[in-house]
């Protein structure tokens, strides 16, 4: 992403700078993935969460530098987990950042990590769809 701000963590790894108003879209992000995979886990056999722009997975406020998850994280943390997740960010340190913070999280979930370009990414991501 053009212009990313990336900043050490409390957890040693880096996390992006972002308004405030950032967390309120994560959380609403949260919401529809845990309401969505808690209503079709019964119905679908493979529920695929795909983030085209994960980042890093922990974001800082630019105003009041509190960290919060952003939407990977938070999509991993559901309660009725997805079967499949997949992560892209056209920066490879988020992706790495990232690439850790989930396997401390979440060492057995089902997880896949691109570094493309988000339109290169849809073709090949489509081609690994369970």
């Amino acid at each position: 992403m053009a212009g990313q701000r990336l900043v050490p963590a409390s957890d040693g790894d880096l996390a992006l700078v972002t308004g405030q108003w950032s967390s309120e879209k994560h959380d609403y992000v949260h919401r529809i993935a845990d309401i969505f995979s808690r209503g079709m886990k019964n119905s679908w056999s493979h529920r695929c969460y795909l983030d085209l722009f994960a980042g890093p997975g922990l974001c800082i406020s630019d105003d009041s530098h509190t960290e919060f998850p952003g939407s990977p994280l938070r999509a991993v943390s559901i309660r009725d987990k997805f079967t499949d997740y997949i992560f892209n960010d056209i920066n490879p340190v988020c992706i790495e950042a990232l690439r850790r913070r989930i396997s401390r999280l979440s060492p057995d979930l089902r997880a896949r990590y691109f570094t493309l370009d988000c339109n290169a990414a849809v073709l090949e991501i489509r081609s690994v769809l369970p």
